[in-house]
């Protein structure tokens, strides 16, 4: 099937949740040679609702949602509707990439790491994928989005798109990775930002386990970085708990200049589940 002309895809809206990031230019850059401009709608809040909202009084049939720190490949918008043109697919996504392969990233696919793998996203052959596989830079079919959306409920990133997803599989809808529609996402660009993040995501964790006992049972996960972070302090700090920490980083990725990411990437989440519960 020859691939829609950007210039008469007027029946797709690209919504980007933003906080302002100033990788948000490189986006919009990106997506001005697929899609007119007045086709994209930036937005303060990262809501679902709030689309679901916005696009259902659209005069459109797709619904494509990007990340303001990711770059889309040139054809991203025209590959993603070669898969839509099938009735029964309901969503359709690529990988997300880092470019550079820094410190961030090796730390984030180590076993020793975040533990929410971003190997999970590389690309792989074209086919249905579990919600494990799915993240947000991706076109949705518009009715399908906005029935799951208003079913669900209020619900908010991180992690949003792999509840629609379940809702979408289902309710009988087909879920689509495809390695072409890729994006170019990197790292952190430093050590205070890599850690800024996990603190965050570590609150969000904290949220997960209070509100969601039975499902943080099932993924205990979640909280060995913590845990291998707190055991440093369990023993007295000391040459042996510093060096046994230091070599389980270094075997973790091959690289021993990793492990102040690693100390970061771990005191973030710690710090942050502490706060979380703090203020839950």
């Amino acid at each position: 099937m020859e691939a829609p002309n950007h210039r008469v895809m007027g029946d797709t809206v690209v919504f980007v949740p933003t906080v302002g990031r100033p990788t948000t230019r490189l986006l919009l850059d990106a997506l001005k040679p697929q899609i007119d401009q007045s086709r994209i709608h930036l937005i303060q809040r990262s809501v679902a609702a709030q689309i679901r909202d916005m696009a259902s009084g659209m005069d459109c049939e797709f619904v494509a949602i990007a990340d303001d720190d990711a770059v889309p490949p040139p054809n991203w918008l025209a590959d993603a509707r070669r898969y839509l043109a099938d009735p029964s697919v309901a969503y359709v996504c690529g990988s997300l990439i880092d470019p550079d392969r820094d410190y961030p990233q090796m730390v984030q696919e180590s076993w020793l790491g975040s533990l929410f793998m971003r190997k999970r996203y590389l690309p792989s052959d074209v086919g249905e994928v579990s919600e494990l596989r799915i993240h947000g830079m991706g076109v949705y079919r518009k009715s399908a989005f906005v029935s799951a959306v208003a079913d669900l409920g209020e619900i908010e990133m991180p992690a949003w798109e792999n509840k629609i997803a379940t809702w979408l599989k289902t309710h009988g809808f087909k879920v689509i990775y495809a390695p072409e529609l890729s994006s170019k996402h990197p790292s952190r660009p430093s050590l205070w930002a890599f850690f800024r993040q996990k603190f965050k995501e570590g609150g969000g964790r904290a949220s997960y386990l209070r509100r969601f006992p039975k499902e943080a049972a099932k993924k205990p996960f979640f909280l060995l970085p913590v845990v291998v972070f707190l055991a440093l302090f369990v023993w007295p700090v000391n040459v042996i708990g510093v060096a046994a920490y230091f070599l389980l980083a270094w075997a973790s990725t091959g690289d021993p200049a990793t492990f102040p990411w690693f100390a970061a990437n771990h005191v973030g989440y710690a710090l942050g589940m502490l706060w979380g519960f703090v203020r839950r």
